[in-house]
């Protein structure tokens, strides 16, 4: 990681890395390339006289459709190659799926309409649109959708390493340790957090839907399955999923009984039963999560039984049914902290039950997340007190406030497309600079992250360091909702991990997408340059 940031955050605007060891990816951009000359092509002929409002509803409809969503006119398999079966639902089948230009791997999940009833297929449209709205280092990324006469494939990220269910059956000791399990919660929380964030409730989750990007003890996690998600709509806006009282948020409740028997929370078995007609809320969601949290540290679920009436029984009757194992075996035990945690998650009534966002911000939790910081920082050789900005990341930010509008098109659409290993430095600054672990940047959390990259003393509130700031973080926020999204972190920051030359006049995009990948910010000299270019 490089040294501290000057003073003067304006004058880093054009401060960055140079290439080394320079590798083509341009050709996994292919989407972007094509996204970028299609713009191009419709807004030639206006650009001179384009006005700025009508500017920012192009890249907002952009922000909105990186999802591509394919007609008939376009078949699949003129650009793609299926592979082995990956996993089989009742609607169809996962595939592995490769891009036969780059190489590139990809999950296809693939629905037989004839399996599924005209009801079910509008369920799944739900579903894609969710998917294309979501925006998370810890959630699946739907790359594009192609509807066919008697089938639609779904074009997802692949996560190679398997199942939280698998991971958590090959521990050494049975179950995960305390340090591990901490760090697997909170990013199952940050997932949900910003699911919550956007109205969105899953409503299944279970170990089985956590997947790894790779094989690797501790690869990225992250969420897939939404077929039994749904929107919810709150009686007042939200800010960082609390309303300003710090209550939860009133939201309109929803009466379907559906989950998993083991992971179900106990107000959907009472709304099963007629008992009531208020329904239930996302905090489904988090009784879930608290079932997860117990089985990663114990091997076994909170609530039990050979028989599922039996476990339905328990799950009504939590307060007096959860008990902690007094020895998880080798001499350890569940800490106080754990099972304070488990048991805030685990509360019958849903309204006193911890959210997503105060979870995250359990002692527990964020003891053992700023531990896992200062692992990672050790594992790039950088001191502990190092800051989370360095040169060439600001300097990258700052060359995208300068960017025009259509730049920043470019920069959006390149960010899309960039793998998890390719922005796997860039997503650990995110995670650090998110404090509250939402998923979202806040302008408060972007102040503190400058302010603790200068020399002490240096950076006040009042100054006009402050003003670039704000500057800065409006820029990003291209979607303008007041807070910096993780698509949005990584277009600004892609000055860091690749090179774009200034688009030119015409739709020659091809030579002008040819990215080079650098190495991480980490490896950078205090003297390097970057090519952020505006």
């Amino acid at each position: 990681m490089g040294a501290a940031a000057s003073v003067n955050v304006e004058a880093l605007a054009l401060e960055g890395a140079k290439p080394a060891d320079a590798s083509d990816i341009g050709d996994t951009l292919e989407a972007a390339q094509a996204e970028v000359s299609r713009l191009r092509t419709l807004m030639s002929d206006e650009m001179g006289a384009m006005k700025e409002h009508a500017a920012n509803v192009a890249a907002h409809d952009l922000h909105h459709n990186l999802g591509v969503d394919h007609t008939t006119a376009e078949n699949i398999w003129d650009t793609y190659t299926r592979g082995k079966v990956l996993g089989e639902g009742v609607t169809g089948k996962v595939y592995e799926l490769v891009n036969k230009e780059t190489g590139d791997r990809f999950a296809l999940k693939t629905i037989d309409k004839h399996l599924v009833q005209a009801s079910m297929l509008h369920t799944l449209q739900e579903e894609i649109e969710m998917l294309k709205e979501l925006n998370s280092p810890h959630i699946i990324k739907l790359y594009e959708t192609f509807h066919e006469p008697g089938a639609i494939h779904m074009v997802q990220e692949l996560a190679g390493g398997g199942e939280l269910f698998d991971h958590l059956e090959n521990q050494p000791e049975g179950h995960y340790t305390v340090h591990r399990a901490a760090i697997v919660i909170r990013t199952m929380l940050s997932a949900i957090a910003h699911c919550h964030e956007l109205g969105i409730v899953h409503r299944d989750l279970k170990l089985e839907n956590f997947v790894f990007e790779s094989d690797h003890s501790e690869a990225n996690m992250k969420l897939i399955d939404f077929g039994l998600s749904k929107k919810f709509s709150v009686a007042r806006l939200r800010a960082r999923g609390q309303s300003k009282s710090g209550n939860r948020d009133v939201e309109t409740g929803m009466h379907s009984c559906v989950g998993t028997i083991y992971y179900i929370a106990p107000e959907i078995l009472i709304e099963s039963t007629g008992e009531t007609a208020a329904g239930y809320t996302s905090a489904v969601d988090c009784w879930s999560i608290g079932v997860i949290a117990y089985m990663l540290l114990t091997s076994v679920p909170p609530f039990d039984s050979e028989v599922d009436a039996e476990i339905y029984r328990q799950i009504l009757d939590c307060e007096n049914a959860l008990e902690f194992p007094p020895d998880l075996g080798f001499g350890t035990t569940i800490d106080s902290g754990a099972e304070d945690l488990i048991r805030s998650l685990l509360t019958k009534d849903p309204n006193s039950r911890a959210t997503a966002t105060q979870a995250l911000q359990h002692p527990w939790i964020t003891k053992h997340w700023k531990n896992e910081v200062a692992a990672l920082h050790a594992e790039h050789g950088d001191p502990i007190d190092s800051p989370v900005l360095d040169k060439a990341l600001l300097g990258s930010m700052q060359g995208f406030r300068k960017s025009n509008v259509f730049r920043k098109l470019a920069l959006e659409v390149i960010a899309y497309n960039l793998t998890g290993q390719e922005i796997k430095g860039l997503q650990e600054k995110f995670e650090e600079i998110d404090t509250a672990g939402t998923g979202i940047i806040s302008l408060p959390e972007l102040v503190e992250a400058v302010r603790a990259s200068m020399p002490e003393g240096e950076f006040e509130v009042g100054s006009e360091n402050r003003a670039s700031i704000e500057a800065m973080f409006d820029s990003l926020d291209t979607t303008h909702t007041g807070t910096v999204s993780y698509l949005e972190f990584i277009a600004g920051a892609c000055g860091v991990v690749c090179s774009l030359p200034l688009l030119p006049p015409s739709n020659e995009l091809p030579v002008v997408m040819q990215l080079t990948l650098l190495p991480p910010p980490s490896r950078f000299s205090d003297d390097a340059e970057a090519d952020v270019g505006h």
